[in-house]
C-alpha cells in the first residue's frame, strides 16, 4: 500500500504543516507502540489480515457461507487483548460501499418495479422518498466534511504567532498562560481522578 503514489498522496495532504522540524529520539526503543492500520480483507474462501508492520498478508483463516466478519471477530478481540494492557487506543473503521451509491441503487430497482405495476404503489414510492432523503443526508454530510478537511488540512501556525505576538503587545500574554496553564492543571487533576475510580 505504501508503495502506491494515489494513497501516498491522499495519505500526505493530511499531514499537519509543521514549522520546526524535530530529529527523532535516537534512545527510542525498538518496542515503542506504532500507530497503523490493519485491515481484515476476505478473499475467495480465506480471510487476510493485512498489517503495515508484516512483509505481507497472513491468512486468519477459512470463511464459510460468506461472513468473513465470523473470523475476523476473534482476530481482532484477541489483538485488542493483546495490547490493551498497555492502554493502546484502538479504532474500528469499516470501509463499505458510498451510501448515497447504494440508495440511488436502491432508488434504481424501486423506479423499475414501479414500472412494472407488480407492487404496491404508495409504499415503493414512500420507500423511494425515503432513500431520497437519505441521499441528501449523505450529501450534507460528505459537505461537512469537506469543510472540516479544509481546516484539518489548514496551517494556522502564522496566525497563532502573530495573535501572540498581539497579546504580548497589549500585556495580555502573561494571564492568558497563567490561565491555560491553571485549565491544563485542572483537566489533569480530574483525569487522575477519573483513573483512580
Amino acid at each position: 500500500i505504501g508503495q502506491d503514489s494515489v494513497l501516498r498522496f491522499v495519505h500526505n495532504s493530511f499531514s499537519r504543516p509543521e514549522p520546526f522540524m524535530v530529529e527523532p529520539d535516537e534512545k527510542s526503543a525498538e518496542s515503542d507502540d506504532a500507530f497503523h492500520f490493519i485491515g481484515y480483507v476476505p478473499v475467495g474462501n480465506k480471510l487476510y489480515e493485512l498489517d503495515g508492520l508484516q512483509p505481507g498478508p497472513i491468512e486468519i483463516g477459512e470463511v464459510k457461507d460468506g461472513n468473513w466478519l465470523r473470523v475476523a471477530k476473534p482476530a481482532i478481540e484477541k489483538r485488542i487483548q493483546k495490547y490493551s494492557q498497555k492502554e493502546i487506543r484502538f479504532n474500528l473503521l469499516a470501509i463499505v460501499k458510498n451510501r448515497q451509491l447504494v440508495y440511488e441503487d436502491e432508488i434504481k430497482k424501486l423506479t423499475e418495479k414501479l414500472a412494472t405495476g407488480n407492487c404496491e404503489e404508495g409504499k415503493v414510492k414512500a420507500a423511494i422518498a425515503d432513500f431520497e432523503g437519505k441521499i441528501s443526508s449523505e450529501k450534507a454530510k460528505h459537505q461537512k466534511w469537506m469543510e472540516e478537511n479544509v481546516r484539518r488540512k489548514h496551517n494556522f501556525i502564522p496566525f497563532i504567532f502573530h495573535l501572540l505576538k498581539e497579546l504580548a503587545r497589549k500585556g495580555k500574554l502573561d494571564d492568558v498562560v497563567e490561565a491555560a496553564q491553571k485549565k491544563a492543571e485542572e483537566r489533569m487533576e480530574a483525569q487522575a481522578k477519573a483513573k483512580q475510580k
